[in-house]
């Protein structure tokens, strides 16, 4: 920080102090929560990937670039179970995957994939990230496996070596923040990102963004309150304007094929 403040440019990636270090009574390490979705799916995830895979690392020893074929082989087998939204993709198209799908790598499939094609030393490295992600995750960390999360993230760091990037090094602080903020689904910014998808059907031009999404936000808050006084007695026109304007579908095809059990949706043989 000294030195940036000495210079122009940015100094390892620090560009400047921020205004929120004025805060009084304000710890900015501990009061802002490391995002696990940008900072270990999307970004310590995503580059041990490269490191691994990426030709221009071919010369290293934990190279597998090579045997992707035999990789894709692995994942494209596993069948996840219907609560995993996304199935496997390859990982010739990883450039495209998704934090969730990164996440599933992690989390689901890649101690599996990765046996016996990733050296042994490299793979060990491997589930100490796994191990502790999975135990800051889920739904009630004990203070036991808190304090087994802080040695895992400093023995994962130190394995690094020379790549420890910024992500890298924020591994460190995981622990402290799940003992302060609670386990890390609990403060992600999935559900934020999530929403985007949502925000993105609120306007249809690109003048005056802002009041198109919240006109359209009172809208959708609005019409539901309205609905049952003034759909009362509707004609059927009026009922198909309303689902149109809340995006309401009917389905067209439907079967009952028992005692109130109904299918929706088309049939294929």
């Amino acid at each position: 920080m000294q030195g940036r403040l000495r210079t122009i440019t940015s100094v390892r990636g620090v560009k400047g102090p921020t205004c929120l270090i004025n805060i009084p009574h304000f710890d900015i390490i501990s009061g802002i929560p490391p995002d696990h979705m940008h900072n270990i799916h999307l970004g310590v995830v995503r580059q041990m990937a490269s490191m691994w895979l990426d030709s221009e690392n071919h010369e290293k020893p934990y190279y597998i670039g090579n045997r992707v074929t035999e990789l894709d082989q692995q994942l494209l087998l596993i069948k996840p179970p219907c609560n995993v939204t996304r199935v496997p993709r390859s990982l010739q198209q990883r450039r495209f995957w998704k934090a969730s799908e990164w996440q599933n790598w992690l989390l689901f499939y890649s101690m599996f994939v990765l046996k016996g094609i990733l050296s042994q030393i490299f793979y060990q490295h491997w589930l100490i990230l796994v191990t502790f992600m999975f135990l800051l995750c889920k739904d009630i960390v004990t203070t036991e496996e808190l304090k087994r999360c802080e040695k895992l993230v400093v023995d994962f760091v130190k394995q690094f070596e020379q790549n420890v990037s910024f992500n890298v090094h924020l591994c460190l602080h995981l622990p402290e923040s799940v003992k302060n903020w609670g386990p890390l689904w609990a403060h992600s910014e999935y559900i934020f990102e999530s929403f985007n998808g949502e925000i993105l059907q609120m306007f249809h031009g690109t003048q005056c963004v802002p009041l198109q999404i919240m006109k359209e936000f009172t809208h959708r808050q609005v019409l539901p309150l309205l609905r049952n006084d003034a759909l009362r007695n509707a004609v059927p026109e009026c009922i198909q304007l309303y689902n149109h304007l809340t995006g309401q579908k009917r389905f067209q095809q439907f079967e009952r094929v028992a005692n109130q059990v109904v299918t929706l949706g088309l049939y294929y043989s």
